[in-house]
């Protein structure tokens, strides 16, 4: 006789799954009983595992729920109103002094360029072997200046993850030291040339007045960025751009003597001519870059540099 559909389906084992808790004799004994009736023997397996997964997933949650609201207790409520912790202060004082030593590393390269470009267009003007030769010593300043800058600022950054306005700050200090850094190097060039012609003089009489002009523009926009730098002031960094339109105003009437036909000098002293006018103009160039990063520094804009190399 064939069982209708309810004595099938109906397990008095399964039943009692609600009222006692299984044992491993329990469910061999379940799948033993149901491996004679016409149920397949995959679906009481999978159904008694889905089963103890219930249970087990039943009895963690209480647990979990227990260690969750204990670690919300210790942490503090973001943005709320409690006073930082003295740690806290102590790192972003930490930060303040890295900042301000950022800040004095560049303005000693900002003065120690002005004074090597001062002393370079002296040499070449007066054909002063010494001073050349101070220059071009002095340059080695520059450089391990500019490698603290750099040191100081990826200490910064990995210590302190400064961000908004700090960020800024340490993140144009590594720009602004490389543009200073170049400028030196170009002052130490002009020193160079100077050299190189020793002890005949490296400018002609025609380009002297040219040349002197150039140094005292050079000069005017190193002292600038100095001062740039130690006031943040945006609107000073800005008229370093119409001194460089100065300098390359200058560059062009330098290239006009050098270009007439009637210049008496040969060609090696017109290609001198040519690289100390580069030279001037490209450490004007540099100044303006730095002073761009203080504008943007203080405004957060940036504008299109010009090309420097």
């Amino acid at each position: 006789m064939i069982a209708s559909r309810d004595e099938r389906t109906t397990d008095p084992h399964t039943a009692a799954h609600g009222q006692q808790r299984s044992t491993p004799g329990h469910q061999a004994k379940d799948t033993a009983d149901h491996a004679g009736s016409d149920r397949p023997l995959h679906v009481v397996i999978v159904g008694s595992l889905l089963t103890k997964l219930i249970r087990r997933t039943v009895q963690t949650w209480p647990a979990f729920d227990r260690v969750h609201r204990s670690a919300e207790r210790r942490l503090p409520p973001y943005g709320g109103d409690r006073e930082p912790s003295p740690t806290i202060n102590a790192m972003r004082d930490e930060l303040r002094a890295d900042l301000l030593e950022v800040g004095r590393l560049l303005v000693s390269m900002a003065e120690a360029a002005r004074t090597a470009m001062g002393h370079a267009t002296e040499a070449l003007l007066t054909a002063d072997r010494e001073i050349c030769e101070t220059v071009i010593a002095r340059d080695v300043e520059i450089n391990d200046l500019q490698r603290q800058v750099d040191q100081l600022v990826y200490d910064t950054l990995a210590r302190q993850a400064p961000v908004a306005t700090d960020l800024r700050l340490v993140i144009t200090g590594i720009q602004i030291s490389l543009d200073i850094e170049r400028m030196g190097d170009l002052a130490m060039h002009v020193a160079k040339t100077a050299l190189r012609r020793y002890p005949a003089p490296a400018v002609p009489p025609e380009l002297r007045g040219v040349i002197t002009s150039m140094g005292e523009v050079a000069d005017r926009m190193a002292g600038k960025v100095g001062l740039v730098l130690t006031t943040q002031n945006a609107t000073l960094g800005a008229e370093l751009e119409s001194d460089d339109d100065a300098m390359d105003d200058l560059q062009r009437q330098l290239f006009n003597v050098l270009l007439h036909r009637e210049w008496p000098h040969g060609a090696e002293a017109a290609i001198d001519g040519a690289l100390l006018g580069r030279f001037y103009e490209r450490y004007a160039d540099h100044a303006v870059n730095a002073g761009r990063q203080v504008v943007y520094l203080v405004t957060g804009e940036t504008s299109e540099p010009p090309g420097v190399a």
